[in-house]
C-alpha cells in the first residue's frame, strides 16, 4: 500500500535538500517567497500522507482509488483539523467522534480505506446496476464514516503512536549501542524479507518528528556494508569471475542500494563477509548514534545515490556526520573483511 506513495515523497524530499542546500550555500533567502513557497510544497507529501495512503490503499484492496483518497482526505479536512485545534466536541449519529490529528499518518487512512473497501464490495453486490452509481457510493459512505471517526481513525493513530514510541523507545534507552545492533543484524532483517515491515515506521517517525534517527540509517549504512564487503573481495580475489561479480554486487548495494545480489552471492556464503558487514554495521551505527545522526527528507534511495538525505540547514552538521558514519561503515567492513577472506580452492 505504501510503495506508490515513495515517488512523491522524494519529489518532495529533493525540494526540501534543494532549500537547505540553497539557505546553506547563500543563494536562497529563508525570509523570502521563493523559499516558503518550495519549503511548502515540500511538506505537501507528508502533510497530506492520508490522502496518498488512501488512494494506494484502495487501489490495493480493487476500489476506486479516488475513493481512498476521498477517505483520506475527510480525515485533514480545514474543519476537522480546526476544531480538533479548538477542542470543539464533536458527534455524528449521536456517537462521540475522538479529537484526533490526522495529518502527516499513514495507519488511519489505511485502516478506513481497507474496511470501506469490504463494505463497498458487499453494497454494490446487493444494489440494483440502474441504482448503483447513486446507491453504492452512498450507503457505503454513510456505514463507513461513524465507522472510521469514531474507531477506525483513533485506533490507527494510537497504533501509530505506539510504533514510533517503540521504536523510539527502544533508540532511546539503548542509545548508539541499539542503533550500532539493529544495523549489525539489518542483513538477518533483510535476507527474510521483515525490512518491508518497517516501512511504515519510517513514515510515522517522520510524520512524528520530522526526521528518522534509526531505521532509514541502518538501512543505508548496511547497503554500504554489503557493498564495501564485495569490494574487499574484488581486491582480495584473484578469480576473474569472483571479481567480476564481487565489483558488480558492490555497485548495486553502495551505490543503487539493492543489498540482495551481495548478500545472496557473498555475506551469506562466506564467513569472512558475513563478519566484516555485521561489525562494520555495528561500528558504523554506533557512530552514527553517538553523533545522534539524522535522516532528514527521502531523496532517491538508501544508498549514495540518496546521501542528500541527511543534508539540512535545521541541523548543519548532519551531512558531515553522516559522510563519516559512511566511511567508518565502508573502512571496517572492507579492512576486516579483506583481512578474513580466503579465496576457495
Amino acid at each position: 500500500c505504501l510503495q506508490p506513495v515513495i515517488p512523491a515523497l522524494i519529489a518532495c524530499g529533493v525540494l526540501k535538500i534543494f532549500i537547505s542546500l540553497g539557505s546553506l550555500l547563500g543563494f536562497l533567502d529563508k525570509s523570502g517567497t521563493t523559499y516558503a513557497l518550495i519549503s511548502m510544497v515540500g511538506d505537501a507529501a507528508i502533510y497530506y500522507l492520508p490522502v496518498f495512503v488512501g488512494a494506494a490503499t484502495a487501489k490495493k484492496f480493487g476500489i476506486n482509488s479516488y475513493l481512498g483518497a476521498l477517505l483520506g482526505a475527510m480525515l485533514i479536512h480545514p474543519t476537522f483539523v480546526a476544531n480538533v485545534s479548538n477542542g470543539v466536541e464533536m458527534t455524528l449519529f449521536g456517537l462521540p467522534v475522538y479529537a484526533g490529528s490526522y495529518t502527516n499518518s499513514i495507519f488511519p487512512a489505511s485502516l478506513t480505506v481497507m474496511v470501506f473497501s469490504y463494505i463497498y464490495k458487499f453494497v454494490n453486490k446487493y444494489v440494483p446496476d440502474i441504482l448503483k452509481n447513486i446507491l453504492t457510493p452512498l450507503v457505503s459512505m454513510l456505514l463507513i464514516l461513524p465507522l472510521s471517526f469514531c474507531l477506525l481513525a483513533p485506533l490507527g493513530a494510537i497504533l501509530g503512536e505506539y510504533v514510533a514510541s517503540i521504536l523510539l523507545w527502544f533508540y532511546n534507552t539503548f542509545g548508539f549501542i541499539g542503533l550500532g545492533l539493529y544495523v549489525a543484524v539489518r542483513p538477518l532483517i533483510t535476507v527474510t524479507g521483515m525490512h518491508m515491515a518497517l516501512t511504515p515506521m519510517i513514515f510515522q517517525l517522520m510524520g512524528s518528528l520530522g526526521y528518522d534517527p534509526f531505521v532509514c540509517i541502518g538501512s543505508v549504512l548496511h547497503n554500504i556494508a554489503e557493498g564495501a564487503t564485495c569490494l574487499a573481495i574484488s581486491v582480495k580475489s584473484k578469480n576473474k569471475k569472483t571479481k567480476s561479480s564481487a565489483i558488480t554486487c558492490g555497485f548495486s548495494s553502495m551505490v543503487a542500494a539493492v543489498s540482495e545480489p551481495a548478500m545472496f552471492a557473498f555475506t551469506f556464503k562466506n564467513k569472512a563477509a558475513l563478519i566484516g558487514v555485521v561489525l562494520g554495521g555495528a561500528v558504523g551505527g554506533m557512530f552514527a548514534g553517538l553523533v545522534g545522526l539524522k535522516f532528514c527528507q527521502f531523496a532517491g534511495g538508501m544508498g549514495l545515490l540518496g546521501i542528500a538525505s541527511f543534508a539540512s540547514d535545521a541541523y548543519a552538521n548532519n551531512f558531515m556526520f553522516a559522510l563519516a558514519a559512511i566511511a567508518i561503515t565502508a573502512v571496517v567492513t572492507f579492512v576486516t573483511t579483506f583481512v578474513l577472506y580466503k579465496e576457495e580452492q
